[in-house]
């Protein structure tokens, strides 16, 4: 014979398995996000981790902490970013200091001159971490700002014409495009005076390690329009009575229209922006030209590899000054 009143409560446990409400453990998320929140649920007595969708549902409404990276397109916002997020301020109008754990790094890129800096609010903080390995300084380093230098068209225009020879047309044609970056030389570089400022004895130095001399905007479109060459060349016989030896040297002369001995100005200047409105820079431009299957020309900035790099720490030492943040050479 069957017990109803066991069938009875065994027929209540199952319906109370099935149906019966599910019993949070842990809902201190809100004020701890560090807490887990589990659930037991009825069915076989189970607990089951529902922190994450907790910690989602609560971020939904007010993010726990800051995270992200923000994209920049200059070197002041930069600075910006860096003194909004990277500034400990106690008050309207209270004492500022710098956060321990903002930091920029700053990398010219690999291979190529790509600079990008990246600032960084929630670093390590200094020192090492205990011996334990119980790290108090450990920080995410996920609330990021970077910005990726964008080279001017100005330099990537004189960059590029230095890949291949020009004709007399091409050379004159670029000339003309591009007069506002070509500057006329000073007395200094035309060896009529001293040089009076740092920047003209550098020229000055330039142009004495290159044999070179300075042509001005007006000479290079003359030049480039009117240019016209001939190769007169001369043979000479040098004998040495005491081997029996004897040498051949040839001696070339490139000639204009007229016949007289042409004078080619080899270096002219040009005031560019390294980076895009950046400030300009002075820099020497070497002028080539050959007779081999045509009057042909080369141009080429002198050393644009020192400038670039002289450019880049220039805006590492304004980020260095504006933001008192440490400077790290490299990439986190």
């Amino acid at each position: 014979m069957t017990d109803e009143r066991q069938n009875v409560a065994e027929t209540v446990r199952d319906i109370m398995q099935d149906h019966g409400d599910p019993m949070v453990l842990h809902e201190e998320l809100h004020a701890r996000p560090d807490c887990l929140m589990l659930v037991a649920r009825p069915t076989g007595v189970t607990i089951e981790d529902h922190t994450r969708d907790a910690r989602d549902a609560a971020e939904w409404l007010k993010p726990f902490r800051r995270r992200g990276t923000d994209t920049l397109t200059s070197l002041d916002a930069l600075i910006l970013w860096a003194g909004r997020f990277c500034t400990v301020r106690e008050g309207d109008d209270g004492p500022e200091d710098i956060s321990p754990t903002g930091v920029v790094f700053a990398d010219t890129g690999d291979g190529k001159f790509a600079p990008v800096m990246t600032c960084i609010a929630n670093w390590h903080k200094a020192g090492a971490a205990d011996p334990d390995g119980k790290d108090d300084t450990a920080m995410r380093g996920d609330h990021r700002a970077v910005y990726r230098f964008p080279v001017s068209e100005e330099w990537q225009r004189w960059s590029k014409i230095a890949e291949g020879a020009l004709s007399k047309d091409e050379m004159g044609e670029f000339i003309e495009d591009n007069a506002k970056d070509i500057l006329d030389p000073t007395p200094a570089l035309l060896g009529i005076g001293d040089p009076t400022e740092e920047w003209e004895q550098g020229m000055v130095d330039v142009s004495q390690k290159v044999d070179g001399r300075f042509a001005s905007y007006r000479q290079l479109l003359e030049m480039s329009r009117k240019f016209a060459a001939t190769e007169a060349t001369k043979f000479k016989l040098h004998s040495n009575r005491d081997t029996g030896e004897h040498l051949i040297e040839a001696e070339s002369e490139h000639r204009d229209e007229d016949g007289a001995p042409i004078r080619v100005p080899n270096l002219f200047m040009i005031a560019i922006p390294v980076f895009d409105r950046g400030p300009l820079y002075r820099i020497a431009v070497r002028l080539r030209y050959r007779l081999r299957g045509g009057l042909s020309f080369s141009i080429s900035m002198y050393a644009p590899d020192v400038v670039a790099r002289h450019a880049f720490d220039e805006a590492v030492e304004t980020v260095r000054t504006d933001t008192q943040l440490p400077i790290i050479m490299g990439r986190p």
